[in-house]
């Protein structure tokens, strides 16, 4: 009886070091997974603009600085309508990243070379900016106008003679 109970506490105690040993070793493991796959595993953060202070202005309201490395257009062009207090809207087709270092210009300067670099347009209309797509932005009756300013128009006037046409007396 007393090697019954000796077997007992001996394999009690062994299946509780097993136990303890696995819960160590899958604690490990998982540490390390978390490790090596902590940036692949999670799926990739959306840019927000939280960490976007790219728009600062001056003593001027007028003029700004835009500093920029890598950010989305979009992110520029809200920080700016934000420091600015200005309506800009723009259209969804405006993408890309930008880096920009501009020093005390004004929106409509700082709207020109980023639509030089980025290849869109922009226009204001009222109180507030419109940004998008060249093609959606200039209207198409400017070419319209210029093929009527250009074409010359002859005209052959007939004028009857005065001998035939009375007679005096």
């Amino acid at each position: 009886m007393q090697n019954v109970r000796n077997y007992k506490k001996t394999n009690y105690i062994s299946t509780k070091k097993h136990a303890i040993t696995f819960l160590a070793s899958a604690l490990i493991i998982l540490t390390l997974a978390s490790v090596i796959f902590a940036g692949k595993a999670s799926p990739a953060k959306p840019k927000d603009n939280s960490d976007v202070s790219t728009v600062s202005s001056s003593n001027n309201p007028n003029l700004f600085d835009v500093n920029a490395s890598g950010i989305d257009i979009k992110l520029v062009l809200e920080a700016l309508a934000r420091r600015s207090k200005t309506n800009i809207v723009v259209s969804p087709e405006i993408s890309g990243d930008l880096t920009i270092h501009l020093k005390q210009m004004p929106i409509e300067s700082i709207l020109n070379y980023l639509s030089i670099v980025q290849g869109f347009a922009w226009k204001k209309d009222g109180d507030a900016y419109l940004v998008g797509p060249k093609e959606k932005l200039e209207p198409p009756a400017k070419e319209a106008v210029k093929s009527v300013i250009n074409e010359t128009a002859i005209v052959e006037i007939k004028i009857p003679s005065a001998a035939g046409c009375c007679s005096f007396n």
